[in-house]
């Protein structure tokens, strides 16, 4: 079991040396794309482990080179700056598949097992190769392991025209993945319906012959009606069909077997709340640019009340959020007011409080770093005096309190 390892980090290389050369293998060491690829031409190896980014040549010029000269090679690419375009990338060019930096050593080891397993069934049949594709433009955003999952499955669909189901909670981009397997796919001859589950009814009417080629997204494909649902499987095989829903409760199961040839989880933000960061900038630039302000920060209050909200809505309502946010602030800086999230809780130094809790704090702060002078305050605040007067009247601050002669204006 011949194994090329690629890295321009020395500890890298050598911890994966000794990793794979302890569990059997026989390991060849890269410190750049170039030096693999004139070693890949006088050498053949099984499998090729690579990092993506390297100082020339990066890994997906290792990958354009093995898939052309040793098309049964089987090539696992890593990386410390995984994204949607880069995962898609890597698989619809040939990648076996596509691993984010940090990685355990337990998972890195199995999956070059399941390469190496891979690499023995193309002994056996010709290699196929496969086109590149199109950039995406859509708003599906982090680097967490359960969203290049989501990556890797958009574009392993995208190279087939069999159905997919998308299950996940609303909010969680469903339609945005849909579209993505769709753009991943299509032609600029083909069409692209997306229609909600309750309204099946009037498209399955109007399937006429020349639907071929078509794909048409059902959202809410749980809410379709028992007795329309064997209408749909007589004209099941006219168009690709991708579908979502939070479950498969309601569907039959001749029908859901139709649908589930691919499966994508579309995972809640509460499973990868590390993308929040990203998530949250890309809001805050989007909304202020649409709005012609300039770009907004928060306070430490409402950063922290957003990374530990437990966003019921998902991304849909982190984006509804910062939206709301961004277009009535009076500053630019947000605050916990902001975000208007009443029922929400967050964890300060181990102790859960809630909202209102960091308000109070967050105004007493405010006051009495302005020596309680309630003009100053408000302008902080974002907020003008007769709100200052109705939350320190709710919380039980003692506007008396000041620290200065200023306490009054």
């Amino acid at each position: 079991m011949k194994l090329l390892v690629v890295d321009d980090d020395e500890i890298t290389r050598k911890l994966l040396h000794e990793v794979f050369v302890g569990a059997g293998y026989t390991v060849g060491l890269s410190a750049s794309a170039e030096e693999a690829i004139a070693r890949l031409s006088q050498e053949s190896f099984d499998v090729i482990l690579s990092d993506i980014r390297m100082l020339k040549l990066s890994g997906m010029a290792i990958l354009s080179f093995v898939k052309k000269n040793q098309p049964k090679s089987v090539v696992i690419l890593m990386t410390g700056f995984g994204n949607m375009e880069g995962a898609i990338r890597a698989i619809q060019e040939g990648a076996f598949d596509y691993i984010s930096k940090p990685f355990k050593i337990d998972q890195l080891k199995e999956l070059v097992a399941r390469a190496f397993r891979h690499w023995k069934t193309l002994q056996e049949k010709p290699a196929q190769a496969l086109d590149s594709t199109e950039h995406l433009n859509h708003a599906l955003i982090g680097k967490s392991p359960q969203m290049l999952e989501v990556y890797k499955a958009i574009a392993h669909a995208s190279m087939t025209t069999s159905s997919v189901f998308i299950v996940g909670e609303k909010g969680t981009g469903r339609s945005l993945i849909a579209q993505a397997i769709f753009d991943k796919t299509t032609r600029a001859d083909k069409k692209y319906l997306s229609v909600n589950g309750a309204n099946l009814g009037s498209v399955l009417d109007s399937l006429s012959s020349q639907a071929a080629g078509t794909t048409i997204f059902v959202d809410n494909v749980d809410q379709v009606p028992a007795e329309l649902q064997e209408k749909w499987l007589a004209d099941f095989d006219r168009v690709r069909w991708i579908v979502s829903a939070s479950s498969t409760q309601g569907i039959r199961e001749d029908l859901l077997y139709r649908l589930q040839v691919i499966s994508v989880h579309a995972p809640s933000l509460r499973e990868r709340k590390e993308d929040l960061p990203e998530l949250i900038q890309f809001f805050v630039t989007k909304f202020c640019e649409k709005n012609k302000k300039p770009t907004y920060t928060f306070s430490p209050e409402a950063k922290e009340l957003l990374l530990h909200y437990d966003w019921p809505g998902n991304v849909t309502e982190l984006g509804h959020v910062i939206e709301r946010a961004v277009a009535m602030a009076r500053t630019s800086v947000l605050y916990p007011e902001d975000l208007q999230l009443r029922d929400s809780f967050i964890a300060e130094e181990g102790v859960l409080r809630s909202l209102e809790e960091v308000e109070k704090s967050h105004i007493l702060h405010v006051l009495q770093e302005t020596g309680f002078n309630k003009t100053k305050a408000a302008e902080v605040l974002g907020i003008d005096r007769a709100t200052l007067y109705r939350k320190t009247l709710k919380y039980g601050i003692n506007l008396g309190e000041r620290g200065t002669g200023e306490g009054s204006h």
